[in-house]
Protein backbone atom coordinates (compact mmCIF):
# COMPACT_ATOMS: atom_id res chain seq x y z
CA UNK A 1 0.00 0.00 0.00
CA UNK A 2 1.19 3.50 -0.82
CA UNK A 3 0.04 5.98 1.81
CA UNK A 4 0.14 9.67 0.89
CA UNK A 5 0.76 12.15 3.69
CA UNK A 6 0.08 15.81 3.02
CA UNK A 7 -0.85 19.02 4.80
CA UNK A 8 -0.03 22.70 5.00
CA UNK A 9 3.19 24.39 6.08
CA UNK A 10 4.00 23.66 9.71
CA UNK A 11 1.31 21.02 10.10
CA UNK A 12 3.82 18.30 10.91
CA UNK A 13 3.42 15.93 7.97
CA UNK A 14 7.10 15.02 8.00
CA UNK A 15 6.91 14.31 11.74
CA UNK A 16 4.05 11.90 11.07
CA UNK A 17 6.09 10.29 8.30
CA UNK A 18 8.94 9.83 10.80
CA UNK A 19 6.54 8.16 13.22
CA UNK A 20 5.54 5.69 10.50
CA UNK A 21 9.20 5.16 9.59
CA UNK A 22 9.91 4.14 13.17
CA UNK A 23 7.06 1.65 12.90
CA UNK A 24 8.61 0.12 9.77
CA UNK A 25 7.34 2.11 6.79
CA UNK A 26 9.52 2.93 3.78
CA UNK A 27 9.51 6.72 3.27
CA UNK A 28 9.60 8.61 -0.03
CA UNK A 29 10.12 12.28 0.89
CA UNK A 30 9.12 14.61 -1.97
CA UNK A 31 10.73 17.70 -0.40
CA UNK A 32 14.06 15.94 0.14
CA UNK A 33 14.05 14.66 -3.44
CA UNK A 34 13.21 18.14 -4.78
CA UNK A 35 16.06 19.67 -2.76
CA UNK A 36 18.49 17.06 -4.06
CA UNK A 37 17.50 17.65 -7.68
CA UNK A 38 17.83 21.41 -7.27
CA UNK A 39 21.27 20.99 -5.69
CA UNK A 40 22.29 18.82 -8.64
CA UNK A 41 21.38 21.63 -11.01
CA UNK A 42 18.11 20.38 -12.45
CA UNK A 43 16.39 23.30 -14.19
CA UNK A 44 19.13 25.67 -13.02
CA UNK A 45 19.49 27.65 -16.26
CA UNK A 46 15.73 28.21 -16.48
CA UNK A 47 15.53 29.09 -12.78
CA UNK A 48 18.32 31.68 -13.11
CA UNK A 49 16.62 33.15 -16.16
CA UNK A 50 13.25 33.35 -14.41
CA UNK A 51 14.27 34.36 -10.88
CA UNK A 52 17.64 36.06 -11.36
CA UNK A 53 21.24 34.85 -11.78
CA UNK A 54 22.03 35.75 -8.17
CA UNK A 55 20.07 32.72 -6.92
CA UNK A 56 23.33 30.92 -7.75
CA UNK A 57 26.57 31.90 -6.03
CA UNK A 58 30.07 32.03 -7.52
CA UNK A 59 30.66 28.36 -6.72
CA UNK A 60 27.46 27.26 -8.43
CA UNK A 61 25.54 26.63 -5.23
CA UNK A 62 21.83 27.42 -5.25
CA UNK A 63 20.55 29.88 -2.65
CA UNK A 64 17.27 28.11 -1.89
CA UNK A 65 16.16 30.78 0.56
CA UNK A 66 16.48 33.52 -2.06
CA UNK A 67 14.82 31.34 -4.69
CA UNK A 68 11.99 30.61 -2.26
CA UNK A 69 11.49 34.27 -1.46
CA UNK A 70 11.13 35.14 -5.13
CA UNK A 71 9.22 32.07 -6.27
CA UNK A 72 6.73 32.29 -3.41
CA UNK A 73 6.01 35.97 -3.96
CA UNK A 74 2.67 35.38 -5.69
CA UNK A 75 0.65 32.78 -7.58
CA UNK A 76 2.23 33.62 -10.93
CA UNK A 77 5.83 33.22 -9.72
CA UNK A 78 4.90 30.01 -7.92
CA UNK A 79 3.44 28.51 -11.08
CA UNK A 80 6.58 29.52 -12.99
CA UNK A 81 8.67 27.61 -10.44
CA UNK A 82 6.47 24.54 -10.80
CA UNK A 83 6.63 24.69 -14.59
CA UNK A 84 10.42 24.49 -14.41
CA UNK A 85 10.92 21.84 -11.74
CA UNK A 86 7.81 19.68 -11.95
CA UNK A 87 8.61 17.53 -15.04
CA UNK A 88 11.92 16.22 -13.71
CA UNK A 89 10.63 16.00 -10.16
CA UNK A 90 7.59 13.93 -11.11
CA UNK A 91 9.76 11.47 -13.06
CA UNK A 92 12.05 10.99 -10.05
CA UNK A 93 9.15 10.71 -7.60
CA UNK A 94 7.50 8.01 -9.72
CA UNK A 95 10.79 6.15 -10.02
CA UNK A 96 11.37 6.18 -6.28
CA UNK A 97 7.79 5.14 -5.52
CA UNK A 98 8.10 2.23 -7.96
CA UNK A 99 11.43 1.20 -6.41
CA UNK A 100 10.01 1.45 -2.90
CA UNK A 101 6.92 -0.56 -3.82
CA UNK A 102 9.07 -3.38 -5.19
CA UNK A 103 11.92 -3.30 -2.68
CA UNK A 104 10.33 -2.25 0.61
CA UNK A 105 10.69 -4.84 3.38
CA UNK A 106 7.33 -3.59 4.66
CA UNK A 107 3.94 -3.63 2.96
CA UNK A 108 3.48 0.12 3.52
CA UNK A 109 5.24 2.88 1.61
CA UNK A 110 4.69 6.42 2.90
CA UNK A 111 4.78 9.20 0.31
CA UNK A 112 5.42 12.48 2.17
CA UNK A 113 4.28 15.09 -0.36
CA UNK A 114 3.09 18.66 0.30
CA UNK A 115 1.50 19.17 -3.14
CA UNK A 116 -0.43 15.92 -3.48
CA UNK A 117 -3.74 17.63 -4.21
CA UNK A 118 -2.35 20.79 -5.77
CA UNK A 119 -0.58 18.76 -8.46
CA UNK A 120 -3.47 16.29 -8.82
CA UNK A 121 -1.32 13.23 -8.11
CA UNK A 122 -3.50 11.69 -5.41
CA UNK A 123 -4.12 8.85 -7.88
CA UNK A 124 -0.55 7.72 -7.20
CA UNK A 125 -1.50 6.60 -3.69
CA UNK A 126 -3.98 4.17 -2.16
CA UNK A 127 -4.91 6.23 0.88
CA UNK A 128 -4.36 9.85 1.95
CA UNK A 129 -3.67 11.19 5.43
CA UNK A 130 -3.95 14.95 5.86
CA UNK A 131 -2.12 16.39 8.85
CA UNK A 132 -3.65 19.57 10.22
CA UNK A 133 -2.83 21.94 13.07
CA UNK A 134 -4.16 25.21 14.41
CA UNK A 135 -2.98 28.18 12.35
CA UNK A 136 -1.09 29.89 15.18
CA UNK A 137 0.64 26.64 16.06
CA UNK A 138 1.74 26.24 12.45
CA UNK A 139 3.04 29.82 12.25
CA UNK A 140 5.00 29.43 15.50
CA UNK A 141 6.61 26.21 14.24
CA UNK A 142 7.64 27.79 10.94
CA UNK A 143 9.06 30.87 12.68
CA UNK A 144 11.13 28.67 14.99
CA UNK A 145 12.58 26.41 12.30
CA UNK A 146 13.04 28.87 9.43
CA UNK A 147 13.49 32.34 10.89
CA UNK A 148 11.00 33.72 8.38
CA UNK A 149 9.00 36.80 9.34
CA UNK A 150 5.32 36.27 10.08
CA UNK A 151 4.23 38.34 7.09
CA UNK A 152 6.22 36.11 4.74
CA UNK A 153 4.88 32.96 6.36
CA UNK A 154 1.32 34.19 5.97
CA UNK A 155 1.95 35.08 2.32
CA UNK A 156 3.28 31.61 1.64
CA UNK A 157 0.40 29.98 3.49
CA UNK A 158 -2.06 31.98 1.41
CA UNK A 159 -0.61 30.40 -1.74
CA UNK A 160 -1.40 26.90 -0.49
CA UNK A 161 -4.60 24.95 -0.86
CA UNK A 162 -6.99 25.61 2.03
CA UNK A 163 -6.43 23.16 4.88
CA UNK A 164 -10.13 22.40 5.30
CA UNK A 165 -10.43 21.57 1.60
CA UNK A 166 -7.60 19.07 1.98
CA UNK A 167 -9.23 17.54 5.05
CA UNK A 168 -12.50 17.11 3.16
CA UNK A 169 -10.72 15.06 0.48
CA UNK A 170 -8.66 12.90 2.83
CA UNK A 171 -9.25 9.30 3.88
CA UNK A 172 -7.82 10.13 7.33
CA UNK A 173 -7.19 13.40 9.19
CA UNK A 174 -4.63 13.69 11.97
CA UNK A 175 -4.67 16.71 14.27
CA UNK A 176 -1.14 17.71 15.19
CA UNK A 177 -1.86 20.81 17.25
CA UNK A 178 -0.53 19.08 20.37
CA UNK A 179 2.58 17.21 21.43
CA UNK A 180 4.83 14.80 19.53
CA UNK A 181 3.76 12.03 21.88
CA UNK A 182 0.13 12.65 20.93
CA UNK A 183 1.10 12.48 17.26
CA UNK A 184 2.99 9.23 17.86
CA UNK A 185 -0.08 7.72 19.54
CA UNK A 186 -2.27 8.64 16.57
CA UNK A 187 0.34 7.18 14.22
CA UNK A 188 0.33 3.92 16.15
CA UNK A 189 -3.47 3.63 15.90
CA UNK A 190 -3.44 4.35 12.17
CA UNK A 191 -0.55 1.99 11.59
CA UNK A 192 -2.48 -0.86 13.12
CA UNK A 193 -5.46 -0.07 10.90
CA UNK A 194 -3.26 -0.04 7.81
CA UNK A 195 -1.61 -3.33 8.76
CA UNK A 196 -4.97 -4.95 9.42
CA UNK A 197 -6.29 -3.78 6.05
CA UNK A 198 -3.20 -5.18 4.32
CA UNK A 199 -3.47 -8.63 5.91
Amino acid sequence: MILGITGGMGSGKSELARCFSQLGAWIVDADAIAHRLLAQGVGRKALCSEFGPDIEDATGQLDRRLLGRRALENEYSLQRLYAIIRPDLEVELRRQLDDASHNSPCDIVVFDVPLLYEWGIQGWVNRVVVVRADREVRIARIEKRSGLERVEIERRMALQMDEEDKCALADYVVDNSGTLSSLAEQAQILWQQFKNNND
